[in-house]
Formats: C-alpha cells, structure tokens, sequence
C-alpha cells in the first residue's frame, strides 16, 4: 500500500481557496447587498465546486471518483433546491394537507450545510496517495465458490421475493397497482426485513455476472439477467427509483472501470438525459388508488417531449431531493422539543432497529420518525409523511454543527479511503463491482440515515463482500486450478 503523501500544491489551492470561499461569504453580504441565505448558498456552491474544477484544469477529472459523485448529489440538494425557494420565496413544505414554514430556519440550514461541504472536502483531500490506472487482474478467489456463492445468494433473493409478495393480498398484481392505499397500509405493518430481502437479488446478478465473465458460460448470464429482472419487476411499481440505481447503474460502472475507460462528455451528458427522463416517469407513474393523477408510460412520455420543463420537478418540486426544506423544517423542533443526542440518536437507532416492532411494542422511535410525528402528525399516522432531511440532520440530531462538521469530514475520509483501495492498485473485478455499487448508493447514503444506509448496504454490498471473502478461503485450502478474465482491451 502507497504511504500517505504529504501536502501537495492542489492541495494547497483547495484549502486555501475553502478559506477564501468563508472571507468572501462575508465580504459580499456586507457590500453586495446579497442576503445571507443566498451568500451561503454560493458558498456552498463554490466548495462543492472546487475540487472538480482543480481535477479538471489538472487533467485528473474522474466522473467516477467519489467526490465528483459527492458535490453532483450535494449541489442537487442544498444549491439547486435552496436557490429555487430563495428566488420564488415558497418556503412551506407541504404533505397531505399539513404544512410547515421552515422559512425561520433556512439560514441554519445552508450553515450546516455550508459546514458539512467543507468538512466533507477537507475529510477526502486530507490525505492523498499515488494513483495508479487501475488494472483489474485475477486474484486469489475461487470461481467454483464464486458461483456457489452468487448462487446461493439468488435464491436467497427469491425466497424473500416470495414472502415479500406473500404480504400483499393479490401478490403482485396487488403490488403492480403502485403506491396504493393498500400498498400504505401493508407497507406500515410489514418488518422492513421483508422488504429488503428480495435485494439479495442484486449481489447474487452481479455475481453470476462475473462467473460468466470469466467461464463465458451462457447459464451464469441468463441467471444474472433473470434476476435482474425479478427485483425490477418489484421495485418499479412502486417507484423506488433509488432502488432501481443500483441495479442499472453499478454495472454501466463496473464496466468502464474494468476496461480501464471512462465515459466522454457526450456520453455522460446522455446517461444524464436517460436518467433524468427514467426517473420523472417512475415518478409519475407509481401512484393508484391514491387520488393522485397517473398515465400510462406513453403518455407520461409524450407529456415530457412536449414540456422538457418538467424533467426539473424532483429538483425543485417533489420530495426527491426536498432534503433543503426537510432539514430545514426539522430544525423548527430540533433542539426545541426535540432536545439534542450527542451521539445517543445514532447508536440507539443502530442498536434498536433490527428489533422487529412486532417483538418490542415499546420500540423507540427513530430520530426522523420522531421528527414526521412531531411536524406532520396526521400523515404519519397514514403512512403518507416520508421526507427525508439527509445525513447532515442526523449528525445535526446528535450534535449541533459540531456534529455535522465531524460527521461529514469522517464521511469524506471514508469514501477517499474506498476509493484508493479500489482504484489505486490492481483488484479483481468483484471489488471493482463493490466500488461501483457504493458510488451507485451515495445518493441514498447522503439523503437518509447512518442506519438506514446500513441496512441497505447490508443485503447489497455486504453479501457481495462476504462472497469474495468466502471465495478467497476456499482458494487458499484447495489446489483446484482457476478460470481466467480475459484481457480488458
């Protein structure tokens, strides 16, 4: 492992150009007339933005580096959702027919937010170490227990496919409705176990995925692909588009990063174009029975040709990337009536959530549940109230800006050291998939809780993770001689 290199000069620009960003927030406020909420919020623009522009002008630019991901998702949440509020002055968040006006709180919210950029930021450039052009190679795993592995995880994914089916009267053509009411009521009652063990299915695809890369047999491929498409027949319904990421995503991932290739600028403008227009029609279609307007795909299709405007609606309407107003909102009750945790609200989430409710009535509420039954009382007793307030809330929840700012310097040092175990020396491919599955997953990581992200990650990476481990003990006590990938041009 290459040793950690002391302060280089992009280094040296980066944190002088952070302070800068700070003395000019302050100098513009006072003289440029510009509000403090809209100073913040270029703030936070511009850190988000200076170590993409100094990859950039190096010639080092990576999109699939995570803090290309990272300032993408950050930006989306608490630049372009910020800005819109501050330029129409909308500033109720509304869920049913409940409504909070976070408008008194948004200034502490863009200062967590100003906060958790920069402490970010500093937490992945800290330390940096020589790269190399990554070179997949084959390593000690075994392709015999490989494919028992992925196996085993297949169908492990579709006996959860089963119960998770089992719960809905009418099994899946009650789930194909969408998010029906019946759907909400079912949903409410159902151990979250339940819903994500059909997400065995993705480890267990991108698994099969690799036998066939390396044995070219045409079973291990049709295996991938069936299961692949079970959980998209489950997942889309409903409109979990964040779910749906992963699954087309970390193989578009994995296979430039195996080919040691990246995509251009009209590549990655399409990819963009493609999952901007994906994602307004799973929006637009995944309700029934709820009083909400749907169309059929077509006609969803049409409607985006004819009004391309509508593309920006998750940005700036929908709650897909509401984390801004959300935060916001949830500081009105947090420290007031919701007091701080310093630490507690995390690790008893942790600890508690794996208790299914039905085995612990007095189960304690997790923070952002906590906060929905505060704010918007009559949706969370339907089921209907479901913002989410992003990873900085929960540090916040646990902390104060202290919290926030020791939260995301940690988050930053992990995803730095991710990624130089994964692209700075060669790796067998499986690894390459676990970094291209955990960039696919940053935008959940950012938007939801530590433990939330935990769970997920749990039946997704962790099983694929297990596998390779598995897989390398069992090569290193047997003698039986491996396949090999064929060289990536």
């Amino acid at each position: 492992m290459s040793k950690p290199s002391p302060l280089n000069l992009t280094q040296i620009f980066l944190f002088g150009g952070l302070l800068l960003v700070c003395l000019a927030a302050g100098i513009a406020t006072a003289n440029l007339n510009l509000s403090l909420e809209t100073a913040l919020i270029v703030s936070t623009a511009i850190v988000v933005a200076i170590p993409i522009v100094l990859r950039v002008v190096s010639g080092k630019f990576d999109p699939f580096e995570p803090i290309a991901v990272f300032s993408v998702i950050y930006a989306l949440m608490f630049v372009a959702r910020p800005l819109y509020f501050d330029s129409t002055g909308e500033t109720l968040f509304k869920i049913g027919s409940e409504t909070v006006d976070f408008g008194p709180y948004v200034v502490e919210m863009q200062v967590a937010a100003l906060i958790g950029a920069i402490a970010f930021v500093v937490g992945y450039e800290v330390v940096t170490r020589s790269a190399q052009k990554p070179r997949p190679r084959l390593t000690s795993i075994s392709s015999i227990s490989l494919k028992q592995g992925g196996l085993v995880l297949c169908a492990l994914g579709l006996v959860g496919t089963f119960f998770y089916l089992r719960a809905f009267p009418g099994g899946y053509s009650a789930l194909a409705q969408g998010r029906s009411d019946q759907y909400h009521e079912i949903s409410t009652q159902m151990n979250s176990y339940f819903y994500y063990f059909p997400d065995l299915l993705l480890p267990g695809a991108f698994i099969m995925l690799l036998v066939w890369l390396r044995t070219k047999d045409t079973w291990p491929l049709l295996v991938a692909v069936g299961s692949a498409l079970i959980l998209f027949a489950i997942r889309l319904p409903v409109g979990s588009r964040l779910g749906l990421l992963p699954l087309f995503g970390t193989p578009f991932v994995f296979w430039y990063l195996y080919r040691n290739k990246r995509p251009g600028i009209v590549g990655l403008a399409t990819v963009v174009l493609v999952l901007a227009i994906g994602w307004s029609l799973v929006l637009q279609n995944r309700y029934q029975s709820t009083g909400l307007e749907q169309t059929s795909y077509v006609g969803s299709l049409k409607s985006i040709v004819e009004d391309p405007g509508q593309l920006l609606d998750p940005v700036t309407k929908d709650q897909d990337v509401a984390m801004a107003p959300g935060f916001a909102s949830a500081m009105s009750v947090v420290p007031s009536e919701l007091p701080f945790r310093y630490g507690l609200g995390m690790t008893e989430d942790l600890i508690t959530r794996g208790v299914p409710r039905q085995f612990w009535a007095g189960k304690p509420l997790a923070p952002r549940e906590k906060v929905i039954s505060e704010l918007w009382p009559k949706g969370y007793k339907k089921s209907i109230s479901n913002p989410e307030f992003s990873i900085l809330f929960h540090f916040y929840y646990d902390g104060w800006y202290v919290g926030v700012m020791l939260g995301m310097f940690l988050l930053g040092l992990l995803f730095r050291a991710i990624r130089d175990l994964a692209l700075s020396r060669p790796v067998d491919p499986l690894y390459l998939v676990a970094y291209a599955l955990v960039l696919c997953n940053m935008p959940m990581i950012l938007r939801d809780s530590v433990t939330d992200s935990v769970l997920r990650l749990s039946f997704s990476l962790l099983p694929l993770l297990i596998v390779g481990w598995w897989a390398s003990r069992r090569f290193k006590t047997s003698n039986r001689s491996l396949a090999t990938y064929p060289k990536s041009p």
